[in-house]
C-alpha cells in the first residue's frame, strides 16, 4: 500500500498533475490495490481467517464485538482527535499549519515504524501469555517492550529534534517555511520521547484483557486530553506552535493520569516494574500450581506424561481429568518428536501446565519445529487417523493454535 501510494503520488505530480484531488485519489487507490494483494491469502491453508459459507454464529459474533470494542472505540476517538486537530490548525495557521502537520505525520510514520512493529508483536505475545496465565512471560515481555520501546522512541525523538531543519527540507524548500515547520517537528520529537510508556501501557491493558481500564485509558489518551488541549491551546495562543505543544502536554498529562491510577489502585506509587504492570492482584497461578518441563526425545515424552498425571491428581483433579491431560501431553508431544523438523539446532518442546483460578487445567505446548497447525490439520484427516487428537479436541474446553516468533504454540484447556 505504501509503495503504490508513493508511485501513484509521483504519477499525479509529474504526469497527470491532478493537484490535491489527484493526491487524495492516489491514496484511495493504494488501499484498493493492497486489498487485491491481500484477498488471495484468505484461500491459503495457513491463513487464520477463512472465507466460507455458513450461517452466522451469534455467540461468536457477540464475542468478536465485545473483544473488538476497545479497538473500535479507540479508532473512533482518533477520528474525533484528527478532526479537532485539523480544525484548530486551520484556525491558527491555515495552509502552513496543515503543511507542518503533514510533514510531522510523515516523519512520525518513518521514525515510529520499528516501534509500531515491536508494539504489535508485544501485543500478541502478552495476549498469549495472559491467556494461559503465565505471569512470568507477561513480566518478561513487558520489561523488554518498555526497555526497547523507550530506547527507540527516545532515539527517534532526539533525531527529530537535532535534525529537524534537514528533515523538513526533504518536503519544503522555502527557508522561512522550513524554519517554522522545523519548530513543529522538534515539538513532536519531544512528545515522542514521552509517548513510549503511554502507547505500551495501552497495548498491555488491551492484550491482558483489562477491558475497562483499556477503555478508560483510550478515552483519556486518544479523546479527552488531546481534544481538550488542542482546543484550549489553540484559542489561547492562536498560533500553530501552541497547537503542536498540545502533543507534549497530552503525553505528560497521560503519564500523570497513569501514575494517579497506579497510586489509587495500590495506595502507593513505587514505580517498580511489577507495580507498573498493573496486573490484578489475583492474576496468574501460584508457583506450586505450575508444571514446566522440556522434552527432546520419546523417553522424555513418557516422563512428561506421567508427571502430568501426577500433577493433576495432586491438585484435586479427577482421574478422568488426569488421564485426559496426560493423554494430551503424550499425544501432541509424541507427534512433534516423530514428525517435527527443528528450524535450527536440536528439537525442543516446552510443556507448561497450570491449574487456573477457575479450576481448569491449561496445557501450553511450544516447539521449535517447522509450521504445523493441528487444528487446521483435523479438517484434512481421514476418519481412521488422528484419533488421539480428535479425542482430545472432543473433551477439551478449548483447543487453540498460534504461530508466533517462529514457534508453534498449542493451548489446550481441560
Amino acid at each position: 500500500m505504501a509503495v503504490s501510494d508513493i508511485v501513484l503520488d509521483a504519477v499525479n505530480v509529474f504526469v497527470i498533475k491532478g493537484g490535491m484531488f489527484g493526491m487524495a485519489l492516489a491514496s484511495s487507490m493504494s488501499i484498493y490495490l493492497a486489498l487485491i494483494f491481500v484477498i488471495p491469502h484468505y484461500f491459503k491453508k495457513r491463513y487464520a481467517l477463512k472465507l466460507c459459507r455458513g450461517s452466522i454464529n451469534y455467540a461468536d459474533l457477540k464475542e468478536v464485538v465485545t473483544t473488538g470494542a476497545p479497538a473500535g472505540f479507540t479508532s473512533a476517538l482518533y477520528t474525533v482527535q484528527s478532526f479537532t486537530l485539523n480544525r484548530m490548525l486551520i484556525y491558527t495557521g491555515g495552509d502552513l499549519a496543515l503543511l507542518a502537520n503533514s510533514v510531522v505525520g510523515t516523519l512520525s510514520g518513518i521514525f515510529c515504524a520499528t516501534n509500531t512493529a515491536l508494539g504489535s508483536t508485544v501485543h500478541t505475545m502478552i495476549g498469549i501469555a495472559a491467556g494461559e496465565e503465565n505471569i512470568e512471560s507477561v513480566r518478561r515481555t513487558r520489561h523488554n517492550s518498555l526497555k526497547y520501546g523507550t530506547f527507540a522512541n527516545a532515539a527517534s525523538g532526539l533525531l527529530m529534534i537535532a535534525f529537524a531543519p534537514l528533515l523538513t527540507m526533504i518536503f519544503v524548500k522555502d527557508p522561512d517555511t522550513v524554519s517554522r515547520v522545523a519548530v513543529c517537528v522538534r515539538l513532536f520529537g519531544v512528545a515522542l520521547m514521552i509517548m513510549s510508556f503511554n502507547c505500551y501501557h495501552q497495548s498491555f491493558l488491551e492484550a491482558s484483557g483489562q477491558k475497562k481500564r483499556a477503555s478508560v485509558f483510550a478515552l483519556f489518551y486518544t479523546g479527552i486530553l488531546p481534544v481538550m488541549n488542542f482546543i484550549l491551546l489553540g484559542f489561547i495562543t492562536k498560533n500553530m506552535i501552541g497547537v503542536f505543544t498540545a502533543n507534549i502536554i497530552t503525553q505528560v498529562g497521560m503519564w500523570l493520569v497513569t501514575l494517579l491510577s497506579l497510586w489509587g489502585s495500590k495506595k502507593e506509587a513505587t514505580l517498580s516494574e511489577n507495580e507498573l504492570l498493573m496486573l490484578p492482584d489475583d492474576f496468574g497461578p501460584d508457583e506450586d500450581d505450575v508444571m514446566n518441563f522440556y522434552i527432546k526425545n520419546s523417553k522424555q515424552v513418557h516422563i512428561a506424561s506421567e508427571l502430568a498425571d501426577d500433577y493433576v491428581k495432586d491438585r484435586g483433579g479427577s482421574k478422568r481429568t488426569a488421564m485426559m491431560v496426560s493423554l494430551a501431553v503424550e499425544e501432541m508431544a509424541q507427534n512433534i518428536v516423530d514428525h517435527g523438523t527443528p528450524r535450527s539446532g536440536e528439537l525442543m518442546i516446552n510443556i507448561r501446565i497450570v491449574k487456573t483460578k477457575s479450576g481448569e487445567f491449561s496445557i501450553s505446548i511450544r516447539d521449535n519445529c517447522d509450521y504445523f497447525d493441528p487444528v487446521a490439520r483435523l479438517e484434512d484427516m481421514d476418519e481412521d487417523k488422528g484419533l488421539g487428537i480428535k479425542m482430545i479436541t472432543g473433551v477439551a474446553r478449548s483447543f487453540e493454535y498460534v504461530n508466533t516468533v517462529d514457534t508453534n504454540h498449542l493451548m489446550i484447556k481441560i
